[in-house]
């Protein structure tokens, strides 16, 4: 069975990212570049436009990190089962 977060999920964790990004004091394009994605990517998961939770791991732990967010943290806040 695959795994399909919901809007809600995707708007709390897209309202967290951007949280983050703006105490950090960086850009959208900022936190792409470090994370090693393409900016139109990390935009959408900010304006849940796709969906964080359903990213490849690479994309996922490279954005965390580049915001400062302990991947296991978060795993046990969004992230069921966890």
């Amino acid at each position: 069975m695959r795994f399909k977060p919901t809007k809600e999920q995707d708007k709390e964790i897209a309202d967290a990212l951007r949280a983050q990004r703006d105490i950090k004091g960086l850009t959208q394009f900022q936190v792409a570049q470090r994370a090693g994605v393409c900016p139109q990517l990390y935009g959408r998961f900010e304006c849940c436009g796709r969906s964080f939770l359903t990213a490849r791991f690479k994309t996922v732990t490279g954005v965390l990190d580049a915001l400062g967010i302990n991947a296991t943290e978060f795993a046990k806040k969004y992230v069921e089962g966890c």
